[in-house]
Parts: C-alpha cells; structure tokens; sequence
C-alpha cells in the first residue's frame, strides 16, 4: 500500500477512533448514572472496536496495513474503506463466520 492510500486510512481511523471514544464516554457515563445493565453490551462492542482500530493503527505504523492477518493476502480497498478497521479478507471472513 503506498504511503498516500496509508495516509487516507489513518485519517479515517483517527476520526472513527474518535466517534467510538465519545460514544463510549457517553454511555460510561449513562451507566454510571443509571447502573443500567442495557447499556452494558453496547460498551463491550465499542471497546472492542476500539482495540481493533488501535491495532490497525499500528499495523499503519509497522507497513502492515491491509494485509489479511489469516492467509496474508491484501483486504481489497473497497472493503477497507467500507471498515477501515478489519484485518480479515472478503473470503477468510466468510469462513470465520461460517465456524
């Protein structure tokens, strides 16, 4: 991946890094206010999404974005930008899923 298409995904990483961290802020928060056991999932979801950024981000660092970490082939850019943060490709998804 060149350093211009690298560039791009950060930017998009960065922001949905920072939608994702005001979100979980806010349900904290609404947790915090209300001891509400509803709002609890959502806050595992985010704060897994939040790790797989935080790794995507790195792999950004490292020149090992966009590589699919299961049979090491490139993730095709339509399916980054559509998710900037996976690390699985089209068919190795498919058969995750399917397990």
């Amino acid at each position: 991946m060149n350093p211009n298409d690298l560039s791009h995904f950060k930017t998009l990483l960065l922001a949905e890094k920072e939608s994702v961290t005001k979100c979980l802020q806010h349900q904290k928060a609404e947790i915090d206010d209300t001891n509400s056991e509803v709002l609890e999932p959502l806050t595992d979801s985010e704060e897994k999404l939040l790790e797989k950024i935080e790794l995507a981000l790195l792999k950004i660092e490292n020149a090992s974005y966009g590589v699919c970490v299961n049979c090491s082939r490139e993730i095709s850019r339509d399916r980054l930008e559509a998710k900037p943060s996976v690390s699985l490709c089209l068919s190795c998804q498919s058969e995750h899923e399917s397990s």
